[in-house]
């Protein structure tokens, strides 16, 4: 388990199949065919310099 941000968690399935995203603050949950990338990806942009970078180039 991984927590995004205030309220945001990032869980693997208890069969390695699906990476769930769960929002607990509106009850929102996703579920994605698990990869190490994308969890590799979501864990790498919870960064704030890359927040400010992105939100730099790209008018976020």
């Amino acid at each position: 388990m991984f927590i995004l941000q205030d309220g945001i968690f990032l869980f693997k399935s208890l069969d390695d199949k699906k990476l769930i995203i769960r929002n607990y603050v509106n009850g929102l949950v996703i579920k994605i065919n698990y990869q190490d990338s994308l969890k590799d990806l979501l864990c790498y942009l919870k960064n704030h310099e890359v927040k400010k970078k992105l939100s730099q180039n790209f008018l976020i």
